[in-house]
């Protein structure tokens, strides 16, 4: 992030703080004091950081000097755990109230909300075109419309998603609690692909060059590539003989 001349670094912690560091030197420019736990990555918008607390509040705050912007109560026990997203002047995120939920910031107050009956959302969310996607302690990775909240298309899981999902072109990957990574078509959902590590994912998976990688439970980091080139060696055979004929 950049602020005040310098490049700054803008990190949350469960002492309750969100600080500001200068990225040159690890000196402390500012710290924002919030009631409870900052476990999710924050997010920065022109002057402004966004970022959700285990105080169940989405806290909005200057990036210049930390001064509160403003603040969106969610209600009890709607504890936010991962980072949010944003675009467009909304954010996009899941909390232990059992809800994902889409905020405006200019007007300080939720536009849509999708509930489940039971179980919270752990997962952060990832955002492509008019889609928003996130997975759920509910063992589904869920696609809605990032406008109106509809959901669009859902993929069950034997365990639960906590991991953010990756979209890698017209698809989608991500891991789950089950130890499957998977691969999905991002327009409706089927799968491409899968493959079983035998230890739960609890983490989000990274994508790269053509390359998927990921992280189990047992300590293990694998990585899946595209399908070596098959050697076009019949073609020139028959071009050869082509030619000899």
């Amino acid at each position: 992030m950049e602020a005040g001349g310098e490049t700054r670094v803008i990190v949350g912690s469960y002492d309750s703080n969100l600080y500001c560091f200068a990225a040159a030197d690890g000196a402390l420019r500012w710290k924002y004091a919030t009631d409870n736990y900052v476990n999710g990555t924050p997010a920065v918008d022109g002057g402004r950081i966004v970022f959700g607390g285990c105080d169940a509040v989405l806290h909005v705050v200057s990036a210049a000097d930390g001064s509160v912007l403003s603040k969106l109560e969610l209600g009890a026990d709607a504890h936010v755990a991962g980072s949010v997203a944003l675009r467009n002047g909304r954010v996009y995120f899941g909390h232990y109230g059992n809800a994902f939920v889409c905020a405006d910031l200019a007007k300080n107050e939720l536009l849509w909300s999708f509930p489940d009956p039971k179980h919270p959302f752990f997962s952060s969310p990832a955002l492509s075109g008019e889609r928003v996607l996130f997975g759920g302690r509910n063992k589904n990775l869920h696609c809605a419309d990032a406008n109106t909240g509809e959901l669009l298309w859902k993929f069950a899981t034997r365990r639960k998603v906590d991991g953010s999902p990756v979209v890698a072109g017209d698809a989608v990957v991500f891991g789950s609690g089950d130890g499957r990574l998977e691969v999905l078509a991002l327009a409706d959902g089927s799968e491409r692909w899968s493959a079983e590590l035998g230890s739960e994912i609890g983490g989000s998976v990274a994508v790269a060059g053509g390359w998927i990688y990921a992280a189990g439970l047992d300590g293990r980091v694998v990585a899946y590539g595209p399908a070596p080139k098959k050697k076009d060696t019949d073609a020139k055979d028959t071009v050869k003989k082509a030619g000899s004929e």
